[in-house]
């Protein structure tokens, strides 16, 4: 016994995410903003119901939701509820308020105001009824002007006051305190009153004899930093180009609350910095049915963190894992939305949504799918819309001389006109409805050099107006698409990049999203991205589509066609590849087969045999041979190679007459077999001792290889052969001879690999 094993190795990559192994609470900070008419909303002979009086509140509210952060506002004196929900509506500050008197609210509850001398707001201390965890306090200008008005002195008692509860209650309580806007016109005891807060926070943060040393207090400069302009607009719209931040003489109007927002925004963030960042989103994913769908983030964090899966907006019970793996998946998963909620303290942040496509392996994509062309005709005029729905957009050969028809494919040789019987309005009225768009080819160009472009396929009424064109121009694929922001030609077009086309078998595909972003793929693989703004508002319903032509018969195209396919909708680049993977009907049968196949003998003991080559797409041909007797089977002699139109059989011959046959192949497909051709007159030879043989087992060729390879041995003797092919486990995968008598000479036997797995194999020869 002689064994001769090879090795062919194919190496798959697994990344794996491991979770952590803690559980993050998120709190929620209670953030009790603090002043008087600035942050209750209020204007000057304001005549707005409380309910419309927001301030600075909304802008921020809606900042810190962006961010995903927790919180509420707590307080009372409610204002801006139109605006914010109930629960962020509280505390718009108390009108008119001094310092002084907002300090004595604070410690008993009541507030005495005029003309309210003796409120009781709060049962008892209004800092401990509403126990904040950040307050934001910007007291406003009022009376400060004045000999018992507003200071920084009372400002510092507010501080604390706010120790004293911090202490007793035992909760940390951090306060952002503001220096104040200015008037319009500016005035100096402003900013007297800003450099006496800015001293007195100061030393409380960095002084250690000040009693309050280190403070948990944050200064932020509204009056500079703000960039508030003093000057008055009573309107104050957010977008106007209207100079003035100021509502009045003492009020922000909507800008400057707005860029007070900011300021009080971005001092949070400080305090309260985000422990996380996403550093890679959910990616959709494309399964087949009866498989597993696997998702997964990645979060660079500082502080515990967890993860919630969701499945259509809808948390997956227990998985808090930062993968996750589904179930076994069905048709029915199909579009399935995933997304990851991350949770930390005071954040709450929901990933990026990822988009689940669960096809039959072998079916293609087919949702709003308005046209497809797979040429299964194959004789006459007429070439048939799959698509029920849209039956009426077939097409038509006007000129029968410049095409062929292919096994599953339509040829293009000279000048033709396929052109839809009636207008495309069909095309025209699906897709204006969603302003999105994939063309999708399976073609052959006849060469690299025509253009024009020439037109593989067009949308249009002539070569100066088009709703959207796929053309080649040279070794390029040019698509031009008219929207609302384009010329009537759809200019500017798109290209791909350089040597792009050649003589083989291409998968083209052009999708435009609503968003202006196009995506050009060139067998599946992304080729040229770029953005088309506008609408399909400017299309035209009466335009006709045509197939490698311009509808007017003057940019002809040469190739073949196997599959047009027209969306209204952008393909995922995941449908891109299941589309690619699953070819299109007839892939495996679209090559010609050799015909005039003729053989004659040699020397009495050698056959040349000779065909005609009917292709540009082979890879090659399969040579095949059997005895002329009944229930005798065809073995593989040999595999030749592209253009190649003759072959020699010197293998010895022990029957006086033999039948050939051969056939072309590719990495798609086979052709049919040609005609068979019989060889009788050969030497009959049983022992044949001009020859010396060798007991040998040969390196396959080739190697690595996909779907065949050549397995090629010598027998020295009559022999009881077998040969085998085994995986890396010991298992038998395929017996290609199964004890056989063979006669002593050379062998070549072709093993397909093509139901196998891909990875390392031995075979074996008994």
């Amino acid at each position: 016994m002689v064994k001769k094993i090879k090795y062919m190795l194919l190496v798959f990559f697994v990344t794996v995410n491991v979770s952590t192994d803690y559980f993050a609470q998120t709190d929620t900070l209670h953030i009790l903003p603090l002043g008087n008419s600035i942050t209750f909303g209020k204007r000057s002979k304001d005549p707005r119901p409380n309910e419309e009086k927001v301030s600075y509140r909304y802008q921020l509210y809606k900042k810190l939701n962006k961010i995903g952060f927790v919180y509420d506002f707590i307080g009372s004196e409610h204002s801006g509820s139109k605006y914010l929900p109930p629960k962020y509506d509280a505390n718009g500050g108390f009108p008119g308020i001094k310092d002084n008197e907002l300090a004595n609210l604070l410690r008993t509850g009541k507030r005495v105001q005029p003309p309210n001398t003796n409120e009781q707001i709060t049962p008892g201390p209004y800092l401990e009824t509403y126990l904040p965890d950040l307050i934001l306090l910007h007291i406003g200008t009022n009376g400060n002007q004045l000999p018992n008005g507003t200071s920084a002195a009372d400002i510092e008692d507010i501080l604390n006051l706010v120790d004293s509860v911090e202490n007793s209650s035992g909760k940390e309580i951090y306060v952002i305190v503001a220096k104040i806007i200015n008037r319009v016109p500016n005035e100096t005891f402003v900013d007297e009153l800003n450099h006496n807060i800015d001293s007195m926070v100061t030393d409380r943060i960095s002084n250690p004899a000040n009693p309050s040393y280190p403070d948990k207090v944050t200064i932020v400069d509204m009056q500079n930093g703000a960039g508030i302009i003093y000057a008055i607009d009573s309107m104050g719209t957010i977008g106007d180009k209207i100079i003035g931040d100021m509502n009045d003489h003492y009020h922000p109007n909507d800008k400057g609350f707005l860029k007070m927002s900011e300021v009080w925004f971005n001092a949070i963030k400080t305090l309260y910095p985000k422990p996380f960042t996403i550093t890679q989103q959910p990616e959709n994913f494309i399964a087949t049915n009866n498989s597993i769908a696997t998702f997964s983030i990645h979060v660079n964090h500082t502080k515990p963190v967890t993860f919630q899966w969701k499945r259509n907006g809808i948390p997956i019970q227990g998985e808090t894992d930062s993968i996750y793996s589904t179930p076994l998946l069905s048709i029915q998963d199909n579009n399935t939305k995933f997304n990851c909620e991350i949770r930390s303290k005071y954040y709450v942040i929901n990933s990026d949504t990822a988009t689940l496509f669960v096809f039959d392996s072998t079916s293609r994509v087919s949702t709003n799918l308005i046209a497809e062309y797979n040429f299964e005709e194959n004789e006459g005029t007429i070439i048939n819309n799959s698509v029920d729905k849209y039956s009426d957009l077939k097409l038509k050969i006007n000129n029968q001389y410049g095409i062929k028809w292919v096994p599953y494919g339509l040829k293009i040789n000279s000048p033709a006109q396929i052109l839809s019987q009636n207008a495309a309005t069909d095309i025209y009225k699906e897709v204006i409805k969603t302003n999105e768009i994939t063309l999708e080819a399976w073609i052959l160009p006849s060469n690299n050099t025509q253009s024009g472009p020439a037109r593989i396929v067009t949308f249009s009424k002539d070569e100066l107006n088009r709703n959207i064109t796929l053309g080649q121009e040279a070794d390029k694929f040019e698509v031009r698409l008219r929207t609302s922001l384009t010329d009537e030609n759809g200019n500017p077009s798109l290209f791909s990049t350089e040597n792009t086309i050649n003589t083989s078998l291409t998968h083209i595909v052009y999708t435009r999203k609503n968003n202006g972003k196009v995506n050009l793929y060139v067998n599946a693989k992304l080729d040229t991205t770029f953005n088309i703004g506008g609408n399909f508002t400017n299309w035209d319903s009466t335009y006709f589509l045509s197939l490698g032509n311009e509808v007017t018969g003057n940019k002809l195209w040469k190739g073949r066609f196997y599959l047009l396919s027209i969306y209204n909708r952008a393909l995922d680049r995941l449908e891109v590849l299941h589309n690619y993977n699953v070819k299109f009907k007839g892939v495996r049968k679209l090559l010609e087969a050799p015909t005039n196949l003729t053989g004659k003998v040699i020397g009495d003991t050698s056959v040349v045999l000779t065909w005609r080559d009917n292709e540009s797409l082979e890879d090659g041909y399969i040579i095949e041979r059997k005895v002329n007797l009944p229930d005798s089977t065809f073995d593989v002699l040999d595999t030749l190679s592209a253009n190649v139109i003759e072959f020699t059989d010197n293998y010895p011959k022990y029957n006086s007459s033999y039948i050939y046959r051969v056939k072309a192949y590719n990495r798609y497909s086979e052709s049919n077999y040609s005609s068979e051709v019989i060889i009788n007159g050969l030497d009959t030879i049983v022992n044949d001792n001009r020859t010396n043989f060798s007991f040998k087992l040969y390196q396959n060729y080739p190697n690595p290889f996909n779907p065949t390879t050549n397995i090629k041995f010598s027998l020295q003797k009559k022999s009881h052969v077998k040969l085998r092919i085994f995986n890396m486990l010991g298992e038998v995968v395929k017996t290609i001879i199964n004890d056989e008598i063979l006669l002593p000479g050379n062998y070549k036997k072709i093993f397909k690999s093509n139901k196998l797995p891909s990875g390392v194999y031995l075979y074996q020869i008994i």
